[in-house]
């Protein structure tokens, strides 16, 4: 199907969208004013080594609820790492997804509540945070 809407930009900047996925995290910087993307990278996600897949990870929170916090900064030591090889330092703008488990890892919430029914995460809707508390 074709549209002929067009896109408005009206913040001025660059942004970097983070995909951040239970095996590697993806980032895009993007120029806010007109959508153009700058350049693009990934790493592995760090988390590995707490478990190859979402429910060992969970598990080890629940073993050990310390973790959540080394979990939660391993993240965003790969998040600041992909901003470094973007050159992306002047970034104003910053996107986070993920699935919800790693969601709430990144802002230091237990997933706890998703390995058991009803299987509800913490919020359903965006979260907006400074940087600086991630």
């Amino acid at each position: 199907m074709k549209t002929d809407r067009k896109i408005h930009y009206k913040k001025k900047g660059l942004g970097v969208a983070f995909d951040i996925g239970t095996t590697t995290i993806a980032a895009a910087a993007v120029n806010l004013s007109d959508g153009k993307v700058m350049g693009a990278g990934s790493l592995p996600n760090p988390q590995a080594r707490w478990g190859a897949d979402l429910l060992s990870r969970i598990q080890a929170i629940k073993n050990a609820p310390q973790l959540l916090r080394e979990l939660s900064v391993s993240v965003a030591g790969a998040l600041n790492a992909l901003i470094r090889e973007l050159d992306a330092e002047s970034v104003t703008e910053i996107t986070a997804a993920g699935n919800p488990v790693m969601e709430q890892i990144l802002l230091g919430i237990s997933p706890e509540g998703l390995s058991r029914p009803p299987y509800r995460p913490a919020f359903k809707n965006a979260r907006t945070v400074p940087a600086k508390d991630i």
